[in-house]
Order: C-alpha cells, then structure tokens, then sequence
C-alpha cells in the first residue's frame, strides 16, 4: 500500500482535471476467422484478446476483462482459456470470475462473467487493486465458444464479440475515478449460417485419360457449396479431382450434409473417359542400301499401339521397309483419336548409305627430292572421293606424298561407310631413294697469312662425304686449300652415282687478299709547355701510310700530338684489312712532364704580434708547392716565420724542373707594423640600488685614449649606474694600425635586484579541500623560493592544508641576496564547511517496477535541497518511474557555500526491458524453397534471446527448412532477462509448405520439316494455376492447355514448362520429348544462258546442291515442269528479265525454293524514214522513228533544219513530228531536214548515237 499511496500522490493533480482512457493499444483474433462474415452452427471459435499498453490513469490499475457474447453464440459452450501471468511486483493473480462488483466508490456495479485480478488471492476480486504494470505490457486473455446448433442455431444470428476492460476504481477497491475513456472493442462482424446445403448443378464431362486432373467442384456452378462429399460410380468415397488416367467413367455423386439443420443436397456429374492412342516414340534409322527388309513399327518401341497408317515418301510393305527399293525420308506412324483424345503421330526418319569404294592397292617408287605426288592418282580402280589416308607409323596423313617429308612405307587408303556400311581399305607401297648432296658452293675471300683450309668446312647445307674435288684447271684437288699457295678460281666438288636421283656438284670460288703493315710500337716524353709531335715518325719497322690515328680514349686522332688539347696516353696507329685480311694497328705511348709554377711575386705588411705566417700562402697565382724559400740575407728557410723576431725585405721562392721543362721563380717583399696592447678583464657585482661606479678603474696601466661600448654595443663612458644600466660585458678600445687588430679589453658588470616578498593579502578556502598554494594570495609580484612560518611561528611548507594546517596569519621571508637585504609578508588564512550530496549508489529494476524517490537509493547522509539530472543531462524531478526511464547516470547536486564547490552523488539505474517476443504471423512456403529464417516475420520489436518451438512442442530453431519441416503453429518464447526474470511473451507463426502438384505433356507431332507447326498438350491438376511454356527456340508463352507453336528455324528443340500452383510456388518440368524442325534441302538453280536472244527464247536449267526427289518448275510463277532439268520455251517471246524457279523436295518430305533471272533480249533496231508528207490527207502525215529493244528511259530525237536550228525535239521515242514548228503553228517549208537521235539498249549498257536527213513534202 505504501508504492500505491506514493504513485496517487505523483499523479493525483491529473486526475482532478480530467479522466482519460487507460487501454492504449491492444490485439485482438479469432481462429478462424468468419467465411464470407459467417460461422455455421455448432462451429467453435477461439479469441484472443492481448493489452499490449495500460495507461494508469489517475493510477487505476488493470483489474478485469469481460467479453460480451453476440446473440448467435452458445454462451453455455464458452470455456476460459489460461489467464496471464502477473505483471506487475504483487502476489496476485488473474484468474477467471462468473461476476465481480467492486468496493470503491467509483465501482460501476457487478459485471462478468470475465477475467479479473485478485491482488490479496481471497477469492473476491471486487475488494482489491488491479495488477501494477504501466506503459508496454503483454495481459493475452483467451476463450472458446460455439455457434448455437440444431434448433438453438438462427439464421443471420449476431455472433459479434465485443471486450470491455476495466480499471480497479470501475470494478476494484481503488477510490480516484479514471479509464472512463475506454472504447468497447469488437470482433470482426460475423452472422450465423444454419441450415445451408447447396450442392450445385448436374454435368457432364468428357475426358482424355492422358488429360489433365479434373475438379469436377468447378463444373457443379457457382451456388455449390465446399466441404461435401463425393462418391464413385460405384458408391465407393473418392475426392472431387477427376484423374482420368485411373478413373473410370460414370456418374460421380457431390453431396453437402447441414448437420445443424439435419438437410443436405447432391448433385451427379456424368463422366465419359476416352482413351489417348500411342503412337510410340519417333525415332531414326539409317539402313545400307543392301542391307534386309526393315519392321518401321518395332521402332517405334513396346508403347505404340498396333492398327496405324503409314505416310511417307515411298510405299511400304505395310510396316516394311526395302532399302533396296525403298525411298529414304520421314514416315508417320498415326492413329486417330476418339475426341477430346487428339491423333497420335510418330515419325521413323530412314536414311540410306551407299557402301564405300577405296579402290584397288599399289607400289611406288620415287626420289626424295621429286615433287609431291597425289598418293590418290596411284589407286587402282574408281576409288569414292572424300577417304582418309594414314602414314606407315598409323597416324593421319593428307592425300598428298612428300618424298622430302614423309616417311617411306605402306600408305594405306580407308573410305568410312556410312553406318551400318562397313570401311574400304587400299593401300600404295611407297620406296623413297636418297637424292644426293654435294652441299652449296659460293665465293670465298681469304688472307694470305690465313693456314690451310680443308675445303668441305667451306661447303653450305650438309655435303655427303666421299665425293671429289677439281682445282681451276679441272685436275684433281686433294681438297686443302692452302693461302699463297694454291690457286685463286673455282675448285668444284661432286658426289652421286647416277639415275634415279642423278650426280650433283657444289662449286667453291677461292680469292687471296695481301695483309696490311702498322710498322711496330713506339715512346715519347713531352713537356707540357712544348710543342707538336708527328707521332707517326715514331713508330717502328714499315708502316704503310694512309692509316689512322684514335688517342687514349678511342676518338679520332689527327696524329699531331699538342700537350695544350692533347693529354698523355696510349695512341694507336691503325691501318684497314680488306674482305678476309684483319685489320693492323701499331702504338706510340706518350707521357707529359708538367712545367713548374712559382706563382707571381707579392708585397705584404704583417702586424707583428702575430704568432706566426707561410710565405707560401702570401705568393700570387697558384704556385706548385715543393719549393725552396731564402730569406733577404740569402740565407734558406723553411718558408714560415714569426712576424715579432722576422727581418723584414725580400723573400725568393725556387721550383726545379725535370727535362725538357725549365726552372721557375717568385719573390715575396715583407713590411712589419708594431701591434697595440690587448686583452685586460675585470668583473663587479653590484646591487640595482647600489650608487654609480667607474669601471675604467678596474683595469690597469691603459692610456685613456680608448672607447667604451655597453654590452649592447651601444657607446658609453666609464663610470656607469647601476639602477639604469645594462648587465653584462663593456669594452675598452684602443685602436691599431693596418694590418694589426685594435686592442680589446673588457669589464664584466653583474646586477643583483633586491628580494621581493610581495604584498599581503588573505586566503578563503574550504575545510575538505585541497591544498592551497599560500603564495598565490600574496599581492604583487613575489619572488618564489621564500621561506613561509605558520600562526606559531613554525616553519611552514608552501601550500595550506585544510586537513592538518588551522587558520592564522602566515609570513613569507624572502632572503637577502649579495649586498641585497630580505624582504617579508603576511597571508591570512579562513575555513568554509562544505556540502554534502550523499554517496554514489547502483540500481537496477524492471521496466514494470513502480516509481521510487532515487534519494533513498543513494549512500551516505545527502543534504537536503539539491538538484537531479537525467543520463541526457536534462533536470527531473523525483520520482523515477520505469517503465518510461532512460537507463545510465542520474546526478543528484547539492550547491556548495564559495569556495566549496557544488556536491554531487550518482545513482546508476540499469533498466531491465519488459519481454518481447514480436508480432504473430502466418507463412507459405514452397517444399523447394532454401531454408527461412522466420525471426524476420516477428517484427523489429522481437527480441533476439527467446527461444522457438516445433509443432509437437519440441524445441527447434528459427530456421524453417520446407523441405523436412512439419506445417502447423511455431511459437517464439521471449523469457524475461534480469529483474524481469519469471515474465515471458510468446508469438505464433502458422506455417503451410506447398509441395509439387504432377505434371506431364506431349508433343505432336515430334519431327517435321520447318517450318514446323506442334500441338504441345499438359496434363495436370487443380493445383496447378499457371503455365509459362520455355519452347527452346528463344519464345516463351505464358498460356494454360495445350499450345500450338511454330518452329520457323531447323533444329532440335527441348521445350520446357514453368507452372504455378494455387500457393504461388514456381516449378518446373524438363521431361518432354525433344522436337525436330528438319532443314530444308540446300538448292540453287544454274542456268545454260543467262541472256536469251529473243529469236530463241529458250531456257535451261537444272538444281544444282542436295539431291532431291520430286522438283516443280515455275517460270515467273507459273508451274511449266516437274523433270529434273527444265527446257522451256517463252510463247510467244517477250523481251526482258523472266524469274525461273524450282520447288524441290527431298526424301524427308522437306522443300525448299531456288530461282534465277535469265534476260530475253531484244536486238536494239533503229528504222528512220526518209520522207513525209503532212498534208492531212491521213497517211504519211508525220515523222516518227521506229524502235525495237530500245530503254525508252534513255532517248534523245533532234531535227534541224538547213540553218542548225531545231525544229523539233523529244525525248520519248513514241513522240512524232508533224511538220510545224516544235509541234504546232504553221507547217514548215518543203525541203530536206537534218535528225541526230541518241537511243540505249534496253537490256544492256549499248549506248548510240544515229545522223540522217528526213525530206518534208506537203
């Protein structure tokens, strides 16, 4: 009672100004649902009625659910399912009341019967509060009950279901109004249908037996009701899917029963069954054409029935064929179909092979240089065109025989039969002779130093050895050529014995070549400063001129050598071989001697406090070192002196130079200068409130004739002041003569400020701080590093420590410094007392806990009047209530008195969620389909720890796999984590699998030429609602029954099907006989002539390409013929293009059309008359040409008269000139009249031009 009172105070405020409902959401479902908005009698319903969110208005609690039953319902059949766990902290429960009145003042009176909760489990609800749980809940109330039956069933009775939910202060003891808002829920609409029994309409159906599954509920009409029974012809119990593979024909019988109504109704559908004849399967056989009489129908296998025709391109023997006789090609087996059965057809494709001739077998022999040979001439006989040859090592060869290439042997000729003809054979015996090899001759070039040379190494390709050798002369050669020696000319070599490959000769063409001479090698030394050498003059021995030079580095080289651009090295002398001869090279090597350099002579003044000077260094130019130094006295020196003890004058520096280079020398003339005294140091220290002091007192024995500079380098005067001046190093100057270096002396000036305790001042701090650095509350600018004494006069560390220090006055000395005395000052010290918030504390509640003050939570004694914050950081007020707090930090404040800071405690809060196990569902599944992971159907709001169960109530996963799963209700349980352990939730998935319906089709007929027309014929069921037929040829057709398709191109084809069934699965069947669009033959048709004069307009043509049976001639459409080859006059002759045709057919029956143009052409004629008389007597009255075989498109007719002018033109050759000028006015003057006329053969590029005279009479 104690959380209830708090929770009325919280919210008691609210409630004063209006009550507001207290259901927020909810589920409501039957199982089942109404059919067409009615339940028939005696049927039982289950509800479920969930509150997945209460409101606690004015804290009314949840204390009742009652239904309320329609009139329909059989209120005595209702059976209360189990009620719901509690909710909320309490040990009451929920259980199911026939009535329950409440005891508060707000109470509404006795209601029931329901679910209502019992807080102290007393038996009476009506005295107690509800069950505490606010915000997102799951309270699932579930009940039973059945439509009335028999006589107690109405029809159109109301079988609504409607909820009331109540709170404790409407059917409880709690006393603050509230829920008064909550709308009366109601179920789906739903009447009651009792006595209703309709069977449909009698029909009749006839079926194939290799048809598809009939529903025969769908030929009773639309009035016939579901649910009913059906009986054979014979009376025994069959389903209303009318297979009529196995079904016999009759009457099968529909009854529906009312049970509640005791009626019923039937209704017959008559059934006639025919049966699908078979034909067998089509098939193919290729027979030799000596081969026996042939049984076409035992092709066709055990299935086909017997009694068929036969249709084809020759007769049969009844079911025989002859392949001596017999003509090949497609013969179809049928048999006629009683309807709706269709005919059956089948096909047996004959073809017939002619038995193959390789010829008759041979020998040969050949060289192995002869050309290749046509290994198929050397057959004997009249071997078949088109065979395969093999080498003797077996493999494959081509007809032609390389004697270069292939091996010798057995070549063997093998003609395939066409099955079941056997192979021919023949072979040709080949004998190849080696063609002898004297190699390849050419020229040879060689140099007389060369050594002898065997002359074969000479010889291209690969010589035979054995064979002899002829010098120049035609004498016999041993065959060594030796350089100098032996003749230059043509040497030849000859191997071979004669027929059948004959004698060969190779011959080789010998030339001498005279070496060249470089003479022998030489040496030279030159003086860099020299000048140029021929080195060609030092070359030893005979050296041709006209060689060339390259220096050291392999460059060119003009043979004078010039130290200037030239340096020291080996040089190299080479002169040119020809052809054969290598070329000669001779070297002189040449080394350089550098002249020596002195340098240039100098003058110098040296101070002569220098320690010591090289004269080397004070040479100008760049001498060469090594030389020897005499002072002015003549006396040698090492070249170095000491300017203090020195004689000054003239200094000589000598190098000596080895052959041919000439000695060298330069003078040094040396000036000193006396150097001023340099280097005094002295240091003071002083204090910045010390008086002036002169530092030029601090050096000894100087002249006053310096200057002074400040450590700035700033000019001053000795005697400086210390509160102004500047610390560091002063300079006194005495100034020197060039070369030497003024005098420097310097005086150290070190000032000293004096101690700074800075300026008192007092500290304010709080007693549970921390420790204060003393020296920040002194005034100004204090020097660190003072001592620091305590109120008793005790040495004090720098920092005041609330803990251990106390309050008082505190000094800071600051030492003395050098001549500087010590300084001090005074901290005074006070103490605040701080805040106190508590200690931090953790907590962790459900989220259907009530609310609570988190004060209470926290550790310690927290001082009243702080503040709270949330984990957002947003400021709250007490209490915290569950089911709508964020977990984490809550921060309670309590302000501090300055300097203390403010107090703070943190109480953590871990809210643990109420259960959620998602939303219920249902599921179709296909049996094919990959496993489902049904936790997506639960909704994001179901949570990922519950636990699935099968439904036989074993434990499962939520992967679903269609293929061995069970259908039926699976149940995910969410238990409840933490301090929400012992709570759960549940949700439903009702899952249906679909599994493949039969299916089968036919197609007829199988095999025909293209293009070819089938009738594609499914059988199947009621289950199967949708066909999309997959044909092969690229078409898809989305089409229920049979399917007429054309295949336009040849080919075979395999078509498919993909169906749908009533639950939305695709499947698919590959098991239909492939279909064989035969191609048409290949046939062009050649002609004799392809221009016909038109005096002997006679055309022949003949099919060339396949061989075919039957041909039909057509000229320009019109069948003339059905030989093989046409010979067809035109009567009567018309000139110009004429369209000769062939419609072949081979021996499957196939056809296919061939055409060409031939020309009937005219002879171009061209007749002009000479005279006309247009006097209008009716004859000869105008002029005109007359044309034969002339392009009327392409003429031109021009008359002139005696002057050139044109009279008369045309360009349409029917256009006649009547004597007037251009064809009208006045007729011209008697005379003569000049024509030209240009005119085109109407058939052929012949392009004329005619000239003549026309005479005009009147």
């Amino acid at each position: 009672m104690a959380l209830r009172a708090l929770f009325f105070i919280v919210t008691l405020v609210p409630a004063l100004l209006v009550a507001q409902p207290c259901l927020v959401t909810y589920t409501y479902t039957a199982a089942p649902p109404p059919v067409n908005g009615t339940y028939t009698g005696g049927q039982s319903v289950t509800f479920c009625f969930t509150v997945t969110f209460w409101n606690s208005t004015n804290a009314n609690w949840f204390h009742g659910l009652v239904p309320v039953l329609g009139a329909g319902w059989d209120a005595g059949t209702l059976i209360p399912g189990p009620p719901p766990p509690t909710c909320g902290p309490s040990a009451g429960t929920w259980d199911w009341y026939p009535t329950c009145t409440g005891t508060a003042a707000t109470a509404i009176g006795t209601v029931g019967p329901g679910f209502f909760f019992d807080l102290d489990n007393d038996g009476n609800p009506g005295n107690n509060f509800g069950d505490f749980c606010t915000g997102a809940t799951n309270w699932q109330f579930c009940w039973t009950v059945s439509v009335g039956s028999g006589v107690d069933c109405v029809d159109g009775a109301d079988l609504g279901m409607t909820v009331n939910t109540y709170g404790d202060s409407e059917t409880g003891s709690w006393g603050s109004s509230g829920c008064t808002g909550d709308a009366v829920v109601g179920s789906a609409p739903a009447t009651a249908a009792c006595c209703n029994a309709e069977a449909g309409a009698d029909a009749a159906v006839t079926a194939c037996d290799q048809g598809p599954i009939i529903d025969m509920f769908t030929l009773l009409g639309v009035t016939a009701q579901p649910g009913g029974t059906w009986s054979d012809p014979f009376g025994n119990p069959t389903s209303g899917l009318l297979n009529p593979a196995t079904a016999p024909s009759g009457a099968y019988t529909y009854e529906v029963v009312d049970a509640n109504a005791g009626c019923s109704d039937q209704a017959v559908v008559t059934v006639s069954i025919s049966a699908q004849p078979q034909a067998g399967t089509s098939t193919s056989a290729t027979l030799c054409s000596d081969a026996p009489v042939a049984d076409l129908f035992a092709l066709l296998g055990p299935m086909a029935d017997p009694g068929g025709s036969w249709s084809g391109p020759g007769p049969l023997a009844g079911n025989l064929f002859d392949p001596l006789i017999g003509t090949a090609g497609v013969y179809t087996y049928t048999l006629t179909g009683t309807p709706p059965c269709v005919d059956a057809q089948s096909t047996v494709t004959v073809q017939l092979s002619a038995a193959p001739d390789a010829g008759s077998s041979s020998a040969l022999s050949v060289c192995n240089t002869s050309p290749a040979i046509d290994l198929f001439l050397q057959l004997g006989g009249a071997p078949d065109a088109g065979g395969t040859w093999t080498d003797p090592n077996g493999l494959a060869h081509g007809p032609l025989f390389d004697p270069a290439t292939d091996p010798a042997g057995t070549y063997s000729y093998a003609v395939a039969g066409t099955a079941p003809c056997a192979d021919d054979l023949a072979t040709i015996t080949i004998t190849v002779d080696p063609q002898p090899d004297a190699g390849t001759g050419g020229p040879f070039t060689v140099c007389s130093t060369d050594a002898a040379i065997a002359m074969s190494t000479l010889l291209g390709g690969s010589p035979q050895p054995g064979g002899g050798w002829t010098d120049p002369n035609g004498q016999a050669f041993s065959g060594t050529f030796t350089p100098g020696l032996s003749l230059d000319g043509g040497y030849t070599y000859t191997v071979g014995t004669g027929p059948p490959c004959g004698i060969v000769t190779a011959t080789l063409t010998m030339t001498t070549e005279l070496a060249p001479q470089a003479g022998s090698n030489g040496t030279v030394t030159i003086c860099a400063a020299g000048g140029l050498t021929d080195l060609f003059t030092l070359l030893g021995g005979s050296a041709q001129v006209g060689g060339s030079w390259t220096d050291p580095n392999g460059s060119l080289f003009g043979g004078t050598y010039d130290p200037v651009i030239n340096g020291p090295g080996t040089y190299t002398y080479t002169v040119t071989g020809a052809t054969a001869c290598p070329d000669a090279s001779a070297t002189v090597q040449v080394t350089e001697v550098n002249q020596p350099n002195a340098g240039t002579d100098a003058m110098v003044s040296l101070c002569d406090d220098l320690p010591m000077a090289d004269l080397f260094l004070l040479l100008g130019g760049t001498p060469d070192p090594g030389g020897t130094w005499t002072d002015p006295l003549g006396q040698t020196i090492s070249g170095t002196i000491t300017p203090g003890t020195a004689t000054a004058g003239t200094y000589t520096y000598a190098l000596t130079a080895p052959p041919p280079c000439l000695s060298a020398s330069a003078e040094v003339d040396l000036t000193l200068v006396p150097a001023p005294p340099t280097g005094q140091s002295a240091a003071l220290t002083v204090c910045t409130s010390a008086p002036p002091v002169d530092l030029f007192a601090l050096l000894i024995g100087l002249p006053t004739t310096g200057t002074w500079t400040d450590p700035n380098g700033g000019s001053t005067s000795g005697p400086v002041d210390p509160s102004t001046a500047v610390p560091g190093t002063y300079s006194y100057t005495l100034t020197a003569a060039p070369p030497c270096a003024d005098g420097v002396h310097t005086v150290t000036l070190g000032l000293l400020a004096p101690p700074d305790a800075g300026a008192s001042g007092s500290l304010l701090v709080c007693s549970d701080g921390a420790p204060a650095a003393l020296l920040n509350a002194l005034g100004g600018n204090p020097d660190p590093g003072g001592a620091w004494s305590d109120p008793n006069g005790n040495a004090q560390g720098p920092d005041y420590d609330p803990l251990t220090d106390i309050p008082g006055a505190y000094q800071y000395i600051v030492a003395a410094i050098g001549p500087c005395p010590a300084d001090s000052a005074t901290v005074l010290v006070d103490e605040v007392l701080p805040a106190d918030a508590g200690a931090d504390a953790s907590l962790a509640v459900c989220e259907g806990d009530a609310p609570f003050d988190p004060a209470t939570m926290l550790g310690g004694s927290p001082s009243p009047g702080g503040t709270w914050t949330a984990p957002g950081g947003a400021v709250m007020n007490p209490p915290i209530d569950p089911g709508s707090a964020t977990a984490g930090p809550y921060t309670y404040t309590v302000p501090g008195m300055a300097p203390c800071p403010n107090a703070s405690a943190i109480l953590t809060l871990a809210v643990d969620a109420l259960p959620e196990a998602g939303a219920d569902a249902t599921l179709m599944l296909c049996s094919f389909q990959i496993p489902v992971d049904m936790t997506t159907l639960l909704g994001p709001a179901a949570q990922p720890s519950g636990a699935w169960t099968a439904p036989d109530g074993s434990s499962t996963s939520s992967l679903i796999d269609p293929a061995i799963a069970a259908e039926g209700l699976y149940q995910y349980i969410v238990d409840g984590q933490g301090v929400c352990a012992g709570i759960s939730d549940t949700a439903s998935i009702l899952v249906a699998i679909a599994t493949r319906p039969d299916l089968a089709a036919t197609v007829v007929p199988a095999a025909g030429c293209a293009p070819l027309t089938v009738t594609l014929i499914p059988q199947y069921g009621a289950a199967v609602v949708e066909l999309t037929w997959q044909l092969g040829d690229g078409a898809v057709v989305v089409q229920n029954g049979p399917l007429d398709h054309t295949y336009v191109q040849p080919g075979t084809y395999n078509p498919s099907i993909q169906y749908m069934d009533t639950a939305g699965c695709v499947w698919e069947t590959t098991n239909i006989a492939p279909v064989a669009a035969l191609p048409p033959p290949n046939v062009a048709v050649q002609v004799r002539r392809a221009v016909i004069p038109l005096d002997d307009a006679v055309v022949e043509a003949w099919p060339v390409g396949d061989a075919c049976q039957d041909h039909l001639w057509k000229v320009n459409g019109t069948p003339v013929d059905t030989t093989v080859e046409l010979r067809y006059r035109f009567d009567p002759p018309t000139a110009g293009h004429q369209l000769v045709c062939v419609e072949a057919t081979d021996s499957l029956g196939c056809t296919a059309e061939a055409c060409a143009v031939v020309l009937v052409d005219d002879v171009l004629i061209v007749h002009v008359p000479n005279t006309f008389t247009p006097n209008g007597d009716g004859f000869n009255d105008t002029f005109e040409a007359v044309l034969v075989g002339a392009d009327t498109d392409d003429f031109g007719f021009w008359i002139f008269d005696r002057w050139g002018e044109v009279v008369f033109s045309a360009e349409d050759p029917w256009l006649s000139w009547n004597g007037t000028m251009n064809g009208t006015g006045e007729l011209l003057a008697d005379g003569v009249y000049a024509w030209r006329m240009i005119v085109r053969d109407a058939f052929s590029a012949d392009r004329r031009e005619y000239f003549g005279h026309v005479t005009l009479i009147k």
